[in-house]
């Protein structure tokens, strides 16, 4: 049986209105084909259902069920995260799904973490916006070729990305803040 995250109450800026909304489910919607199973987010607002862009790893299965987030998802700091996760997939060909709600200014938003590949596991990151009317993207790291390890955690005005390179294990931290609002709204790195 799969898990859903019931997330409770949140508001949206639209049209210059602030609104209240009610998610009532937070979860992965799997999409086959003959080749791969695409990822989305998927959200319910009252009667309405959101689905975001495809997210960066795709499965050859579109079978889902519940796991723990643990730290392979790249979570970084995880004291105090209310997190919802799901295998998609059997086995070696699988991919992992954590997502959590976050504030984004009045608003909510939803960080996902995604896990592809056995042997050699690759991360990717996403931030998403829930709006009125879509799940809006504004930030996607994936993990590149070689020795390298993202984390990624939210922070109180916005969030953070750790880089690990190579056996060094040295880190490097990027933060981010939100600017604007409404359609605006950007996430800009700190300096």
């Amino acid at each position: 049986m799969m898990a859903v995250a019931a997330v409770g109450c949140g508001t949206v800026v639209a049209g210059g209105k602030t609104s209240r909304i009610v998610l009532t489910e937070l979860r992965p919607s799997v999409s086959c084909s003959d080749a791969e199973c695409s990822v989305r987010v998927q959200v319910s607002v009252g009667d309405r259902t959101l689905l975001s862009d495809p997210l960066p790893f795709s499965s050859l299965s579109g079978e889902i069920e519940s796991i723990p987030a643990d730290s392979s998802f790249g979570l970084g700091k995880t004291a105090g995260r209310d997190l919802v996760a799901w295998a998609i997939g059997r086995e070696e060909k699988s991919i992992a799904v954590a997502m959590e709600l976050v504030p984004i200014g009045s608003g909510q938003g939803i960080i996902v973490h995604q896990v592809a590949g056995f042997d050699h596991p690759k991360r990717a990151h996403v931030v998403l916006e829930i709006t009125a009317a879509e799940l809006k993207s504004h930030l996607q790291v994936v993990e590149g070729t070689g020795p390298e390890y993202i984390s990624f955690w939210p922070e109180p005005a916005g969030f953070a990305l750790g880089r690990s390179f190579g056996a060094s294990g040295k880190e490097q931290i990027e933060h981010y803040r939100w600017e604007g609002t409404g359609r605006k709204r950007s996430l800009v790195p700190v300096n």
